[in-house]
């Protein structure tokens, strides 16, 4: 299995001003050792904890300070190169990995795909790395809040058809709540020529096309998962609602992490 981690934004509404967002540090490394450790180190160990080594993170804006702090742990760097980084979305970003020499989707074995500021105890993780073979699927966390940046998942009958931010009556009548969407997502082998496609009718192709989606480059990977439910090429993957997870978007969610979620995830990890 393969990760790509998401790790070339601006994390503008944290005014992550000189450090990007996916390096904040949380705490230490572990109960045992006092290391800092950023979300995005974080989340590579935790990977290769899971057995998973091969690696791809996406990097741009301050470029040269993520991969000073993470090349060091074995990971493939794929660079945005796009020359305003805020102008492109995380469907670029993904495609700039899809297409680099690393080849990510060459249809051999599953691909996880995961945003660059997501906190979680390592049973978060091993829920969609151990799933048998089986569709893609998108993992999500059965507990939501009023939070107007939560990216909610719809569905009927358990299979999720609409996401997004800020839905509500009439919109989601006749929908069931399944919950927030986590930000990871396991593509299989055999979705693999499809995602490749769409993400190149999304946001285009270099030098031939500026592709088709409504933003274009600016396109979000949650849009690319929304054309996938919507041809019922991905399914809800629900988290146990025990596990600690947690996405950080603002300041006060990145000191209620630090001060006490994250405490509690080494606590839990300790326990293994």
């Amino acid at each position: 299995m393969k990760a790509i981690l998401l790790a070339a934004g601006r994390g503008s509404r944290l005014k992550a001003d000189e450090l990007p967002k996916p390096l904040w540090e949380i705490g230490p490394t572990s109960l045992q050792d006092p290391t800092p450790i950023s979300l995005l180190e974080r989340q590579i160990r935790c990977l290769k904890d899971a057995g998973i080594d091969d690696i791809g993170v996406i990097v741009g804006w301050r470029r040269d300070t993520v991969i000073e702090r993470v090349a060091h742990l074995g990971v493939t760097i794929i660079e945005n190169l796009h020359s305003d980084i805020s102008a492109s979305g995380t469907s670029h970003s993904f495609q700039f990995a899809v297409r680099s020499e690393w080849n990510p989707l060459d249809g051999t074995e599953p691909v996880l795909l995961m945003d660059g500021d997501l906190a979680y105890e390592r049973d978060v993780l091993r829920a969609i790395v151990e799933v048998p073979p089986g569709p893609s699927r998108m993992l999500i966390s059965p507990l939501t809040s009023k939070d107007s940046e939560e990216v909610r998942v719809y569905g009927r009958d358990g299979r999720p058809v609409l996401l997004g931010k800020g839905l509500r009556t009439p919109i989601i009548d006749g929908l069931d709540l399944l919950g927030e969407a986590t930000g990871i997502i396991r593509f299989e082998p055999g979705d693999h020529p499809f995602v490749r496609e769409m993400l190149d009718w999304l946001v285009g192709v270099p030098g031939q096309s500026s592709g088709f989606g409504y933003a274009h480059i600016a396109s979000e990977h949650e849009e690319l998962s929304q054309y996938l439910m919507t041809l019922g090429r991905l399914e809800a993957l629900p988290v146990p609602d025990d596990l600690l997870f947690m996405e950080v978007d603002f300041q006060e969610e990145f000191d209620e992490l630090s001060a006490s979620i994250y405490p509690r995830i080494l606590d839990r990890d300790s326990r293994d």
